[in-house]
């Protein structure tokens, strides 16, 4: 089983995200296209998911929380990372998004760069999952075999400004 979910969200109204899925690149591959083979290629723990806004304005993507179209001031394009067992059972508290911090089922700006660029993307994917160990604390069981998590707020000093997306 995976570690970690990317999930891909993006807008069919939005010219960026069209371009995203749709516009070839250099490589022959659509910029989505080519972030989804790399992540797959290079990335065994992580699992990809793809979450769509339809014209309409309803989500449209089978196998996606409901929790996760809940969170607030998203952007379109965005790129989340999820610990999977978390993210199956809905719970969208312990995530990170490219550009951002998620706190309290609210997305906010954080000034850290966003790209549509696929090297970018993996190599954000790459920091962010390789940093997810100073996040998450391993407590012993008490047979001493097995490791449990135990959160640790992740922006408990972070002062957020208002975002207004």
């Amino acid at each position: 089983m995976s570690d970690l979910t990317l999930v891909i969200f993006t807008w069919d109204k939005c010219n960026h995200c069209v371009k995203f899925k749709n516009k070839l690149n250099e490589s022959g591959m659509t910029s989505m296209d080519e972030l989804i083979y790399n992540v797959n290629k290079n990335m065994p723990n992580i699992v990809v998911r793809k979450a769509n806004i339809d014209g309409k304005g309803d989500p449209n993507e089978a196998g996606i929380p409901k929790s996760f179209y809940n969170l607030e001031k998203s952007w379109f394009p965005s790129f989340y990372l999820f610990p999977t067992n978390e993210f199956n059972s809905g719970n969208m508290t312990n995530g990170k998004v490219m550009g951002g911090v998620i706190s309290n089922n609210v997305i906010y700006v954080d000034g850290s760069k966003r790209s549509l660029n696929p090297k970018e993307i993996l190599e954000w994917i790459e920091r962010e999952s390789e940093s997810r160990d100073k996040y998450i604390q391993y407590e012993e069981d008490e047979n001493e075999k097995n490791r449990k998590y135990a959160r640790i707020p992740r922006y408990a000093d972070y002062s957020m400004r208002l975002n207004k997306i």
